[in-house]
């Protein structure tokens, strides 16, 4: 036998390979899990920081006169439908993600009245019409613009990053 060869017990390399199969195994296991609990955990429970954007005092906007709002990578319309009383839809059709403009020419039958009249968000790519609140009234979306949280305090407009599920309708 010669001096030069190094002796090794018998079965250490399948030793090592069962350990690395089971750290992999672990570790497959780890990632998977992290994926089915960010899949089914539901996106209100996921701590996020809330932002706020002020938009001044209240006062300088009109009744059921929508703004455009375009700050902090977000797309909104705020609406004053009281005295001192806001909505802040998102732009987006909730059913396609087509941007949503508001048409304050569009004539369309009210629903309600069966009267026409003029002014309705309407998504230009499927045809959904909202009216001045967001509510749904016509078309293939289920249900009415989603919307973010807004506040008056102090006689000053804020809108948070909280968002409002539009309601379903049929």
């Amino acid at each position: 036998m010669p001096t030069s060869a190094v002796a090794q017990a018998p079965g250490t390399n399948r030793y090592a390979v069962a350990l690395a199969a089971l750290a992999a195994a672990l570790l497959s296991m780890v990632v998977l899990g992290g994926l089915v609990t960010s899949f089914l955990w539901p996106e209100s429970a996921v701590a996020t920081p809330s932002t706020h954007i002020y938009l001044g005092n209240y006062d300088k906007y009109q009744i059921n006169q929508p703004v455009a709002v375009k700050q902090d990578g977000r797309l909104f319309w705020l609406v004053r439908t009281g005295d001192q009383e806001f909505i802040a839809l998102i732009a987006k059709d909730p059913r396609n993600g087509c941007t949503v403009p508001w048409r304050p020419d569009f004539s369309f039958p009210d629903p309600k009245t069966g009267d026409t009249k003029k002014g309705w968000f309407r998504d230009p790519c499927h045809g959904s019409t909202y009216d001045i609140t967001g509510r749904r009234v016509f078309g293939p979306s289920s249900r009415d613009m989603d919307r973010y949280e807004t506040k008056v305090g102090g006689g000053k407009v804020v809108v948070s990053s909280r968002v409002i599920r539009g309601e379903e309708r049929r």
